[in-house]
């Protein structure tokens, strides 16, 4: 017999004389094979990498049975407030023919930002040009790839830096290290690049306010860090 609501078959009955006859059912006959439907969906939505950082992360549940209905409530809120990769929530329904269903939703949640483990230290480097020293400056670089960190959880996705695009001009600059996990979560980590131009101080008729082509154009702030490392 076929899955439906309502129907109502006729039987037919032969003896060995073929004598014949017919028969309905007393009442309308039920019959629901199917399963139920359950959808989900995790609030708030992880992000492209799969993972939820906010303290309170929700499974909103939601069945559906097309023929004889869900027996109980059709939807449910179930709150996850651990930490944890592939953290099992579950809900179970059935519908009104005790056909049952069982959706398993896996959570992952990480609240905790990514740890330093080294941080590079302070460096003091004498300008190449005019400019300062160039970004791809051997000790430049060494510097920018120095920072590492971990994360026990997620894991650590990658380590960014604010440092200037070209050129590190003369003075003090702090570059900030940002450590990101998987997650999104996010720790800061700084240093310094300290730049110092080299002038021949001894020079007879050196007119810094006027440079001659080729030479560095030295600020009054210069002037400053000039006095403190020549």
């Amino acid at each position: 017999t076929l899955e439906g609501k309502g129907q109502s078959p006729t039987a037919t009955f032969f003896d060995m004389a073929g004598n014949w006859t017919t028969a309905k059912p007393a009442k309308p006959i039920n019959i629901d094979k199917t399963k139920p439907n359950i959808t989900y969906a995790i609030m708030p939505r992880p992000n492209q990498y799969g993972w939820n950082s906010g303290v309170f992360t929700y499974v909103f549940f939601a069945a559906t049975d097309k023929l004889s209905g869900i027996a109980g409530p059709r939807t449910t809120v179930k709150l996850v407030m651990t930490e944890g990769r592939q953290q099992k929530v579950s809900w179970a329904v059935s519908d009104k023919a005790d056909n049952e269903k069982k959706q398993d939703v896996f959570v992952n949640v990480d609240w905790t930002p990514p740890k330093f483990t080294k941080i590079p230290e302070p460096i003091i480097l004498t300008a190449t040009g005019k400019s300062g020293v160039p970004v791809s400056d051997p000790a430049i670089q060494t510097f920018l790839n120095g920072a590492q960190a971990t994360d026990e959880l997620s894991g650590l996705r990658t380590i960014t830096n604010d440092a200037p695009k070209d050129f590190f001009k003369a003075g003090t600059i702090t570059v900030t290290f940002t450590a990101w996990d998987y997650a999104d979560r996010t720790a800061s980590a700084s240093s310094t690049v300290t730049v110092v131009v080299q002038v021949d101080l001894s020079a007879k008729g050196h007119d810094f306010s006027n440079p001659k082509a080729g030479e560095v154009d030295v600020s009054e702030k210069d002037e400053e860090t000039i006095g403190a490392y020549v």
